[in-house]
């Protein structure tokens, strides 16, 4: 399988060449952002209903059952 990918790099294949560059230095590292806004997520959309943060709370405590 080396001989072959050695190979098809010699004849100018360039993802044998990236294979084997990968191998010998190892990929090069990608950065990843991340943003947040601290928001919640929505998750359902309920036609005609806009629930503000103070809403999603009230409703939720009160349907909490007091053991």
């Amino acid at each position: 399988m080396v001989d072959k990918v050695f190979d098809k790099a010699l004849e100018g294949d360039m993802r044998a060449v990236e294979f084997i560059a990968d191998r010998l230095e190892g990929k090069v590292a990608q950065r990843v952002e991340v943003a947040t806004n601290n928001e919640p997520i929505k998750v359902f959309d309920f036609e005609g209903v806009d629930f503000d943060q103070e809403e999603i709370i009230t409703i939720s405590e009160s349907k909490v059952s007091k053991r």
